[in-house]
This record gives structure tokens, C-alpha cells and sequence, in this order.
């Protein structure tokens, strides 16, 4: 999207959100705020697979539990507006979902008034029963989908009825070319926290306290969802996901950038190591 058509959309965005909720949230998260993360957050996590640019279509907003009450009276027409206007975007831009846009507001007790972090995930709704025949004719795409699933996180498919991980005998008789579009090739991300190291395959790491973190940090000063490692192609990436004390890329602040092996992230008082193999 060039500049002037981002300006425009910004100006409708904002005409569209101010002009129902932007009196009721003055000094808080503003309702325009979220609708332009949004969309940069789809825009963000674009997977091309196959010739087709696939964005997710669940986002987990976290709001501090001040800002969440003042959204309460309006959560659910505010949700409809959003999820309708991530819908209009990716009609407009020509991404493919797997699925209708989802907007989920969840509190999070870490965050200050004002501030808010976004997880984007790729979730496929569960298909419907299909009949043997149905059944029988789908049975050579399997495979394909089945590593769909494997790519996993934000940046891959999650099956909300079932998540699976790609096995050998998945990518027999896939080329080389194939192969390497749907990222298969992608290496192993190696996170090593003082002398305990982590091996990670998908395509995503959530760094956090939270027990539901692929990498857990157990330090108050980390938040719940502090920090995301992805790949984008052959390169890693970091992003802050609005946590209360930032994320350093050696020692520099950093809101989202690619790392290099050997670079050193701090997460609250926590240093790791990353590397890759």
C-alpha cells in the first residue's frame, strides 16, 4: 500500500471509530489505535504460501484491566467494527484468510492505561463431517494440509480442532521447490537462557512468564506475552509485544527487528542467547 492510500485509510479509520467511541476514551487506548495496529499487525505476519499471501485472522488484544473497563459498555460493537474492517482490508488488498476475522479483548493485569499489546494467529475453523465420498476425494490433498498445520503460531495454520506437526512421511513426494515455497527448509532456532538451551522448529516463539510461553522466563519483570522470535524467510525477527519493560537487541531497545545468531535479547533481567542450527 503506498503512502497516500495508507493516509486515506487511516483518515476513513479514523472518521469511522472516532466519530462512535473517541469522546467516551479520551487519555486511554484509543479505538483508531486499534484498528491501525490491527491492520499493521495482519500486513506483519504475511505468509505467501503457494502463490497466495495468507495474513492471520485471530487477534488477542490485551488491555490493562483500567482500559478494559472503559471499553466494557462498547466491547462488543467495538469488536464487530474491527473484525468487519480487517475483513474490508484484506478484501481491498487481496490477502487470503483461512477464516472470518476474530477479535478477542482479554485483560492483562501487567499493562499501563494507554498501552496494548496484539498476538496475530492464523486459525482454520473446524471443517464440517463430510460424507465417504467427500472423504475419499480429499484424501490426496492430506498431506498438503497436514503441513499447513505444521507451520504453526502466528505465521502459520492452526487448526482449531486439530493441530498437528508435519512428519517425514508427510513430505514424501513434495519437490524440492514445493518444499522450500512452504518453508519447509526453515532451520532450527537454538535459545539459550544462562546454561539451559531450548530447541524450537515452528515457525514462531512466544517468550514470557506465562506458562502457555513456548520459552518461560520466570522473572517479575518479565511480562505474560513479553516478546515474539519468528522467521520471515531465512531470517529471524523479534518483536516486543507491548510488554511493561521493553525488549533489548544488545543491549538497545528494540519494538520489532531481525536478530542475528549470536545476539543477545534481555527480557526484564534475563539475557539469552540465540542461535541457529
Amino acid at each position: 500500500m503506498n503512502v497516500g492510500v495508507m493516509r486515506k485509510t487511516e483518515s476513513r479509520i479514523q472518521r469511522t471509530f472516532e466519530g462512535v467511541f473517541g469522546r467516551t476514551f479520551k487519555g486511554h487506548v484509543q479505538p483508531v489505535e486499534l484498528a491501525q495496529k490491527l491492520v499493521k499487525e495482519m500486513e506483519e505476519n504475511k505468509v505467501d504460501l503457494l502463490s497466495r499471501a495468507y495474513v492471520p485472522n485471530r487477534f488477542t488484544v490485551f488491555l490493562c484491566r483500567q482500559d478494559r473497563e472503559h471499553f466494557r459498555a462498547h466491547e462488543e460493537s467495538l469488536v464487530k467494527e474491527l473484525e468487519t474492517h480487517l475483513l474490508q482490508h484484506a478484501r481491498r488488498q487481496k490477502l487470503d484468510l483461512v477464516g472470518p476475522p476474530e477479535i478477542l479483548i482479554v485483560s492483562d493485569e501487567e499493562l499501563k492505561v494507554g498501552f496494548f499489546g496484539i498476538r496475530a494467529e492464523q486459525v482454520k475453523p473446524p471443517a464440517p463431517p463430510l460424507s465417504r465420498a467427500a472423504e475419499a476425494a480429499l484424501e490426496v490433498e492430506r498431506p498438503l494440509e497436514r503441513l499447513f498445520e505444521g507451520l504453526g503460531g502466528g505465521t502459520g495454520f492452526v487448526d482449531s480442532a486439530r493441530v498437528g506437526t508435519a512428519s517425514p512421511q508427510d513430505t514424501q513426494g513434495i519437490s524440492a521447490r514445493v518444499a522450500d515455497e512452504l518453508r519447509l527448509a526453515r532451520r532450527t532456532l537454538v535459545l539459550i537462557v544462562g546454561d539451559r538451551a531450548r530447541e524450537f522448529q515452528q515457525s514462531r516463539v512466544v517468550v514470557g512468564r506465562s506458562r502457555d510461553a513456548d520459552l518461560q522466563v520466570d522473572d517479575p519483570n518479565v511480562s505474560r506475552q513479553h516478546a515474539v522470535l519468528y522467521w520471515e524467510g531465512d531470517r529471524v525477527y523479534v518483536k516486543d509485544l507491548g510488554s511493561t519493560n521493553g525488549t533489548l537487541v544488545n543491549g538497545r531497545p528494540i519494538t520489532a527487528g531481525p536478530v542475528d545468531a549470536g545476539d543477545t535479547l534481555t527480557v526484564g533481567n534475563a539475557k539469552i542467547t540465540v542461535r541457529v542450527s
